[in-house]
């Protein structure tokens, strides 16, 4: 992992776990993108990954760690 750091140090604000993910797509997608001589896709996953972790540092938290708040009916303003 510390030789993608170097091209891509916003991969320190990635989980682990999004570190690998990142390292093991970029590798197939870049291989792929190679093997027909058009780089497009790449720069598309590159970007992915980039603005996801723009948005963490930012402090965006993911969907699944947050608290909700259980729905509740509300009376339509407009009939009142």
């Amino acid at each position: 992992m510390e030789r993608l750091r170097g091209p891509f140090p916003w991969i320190a604000f990635l989980s682990e776990a999004d570190e690998a993910a990142f390292a093991r797509e970029i590798v197939a997608i870049t291989r792929a993108c190679a093997s027909v001589g058009r780089f497009d896709k790449a720069l598309v996953a590159l970007r992915a990954w980039r603005s996801t972790a723009e948005a963490i540092s930012a402090g965006y938290t993911p969907d699944d760690q947050l608290d909700w708040i259980e729905p509740t009916a509300v009376a339509d303003p407009r009939t009142t």
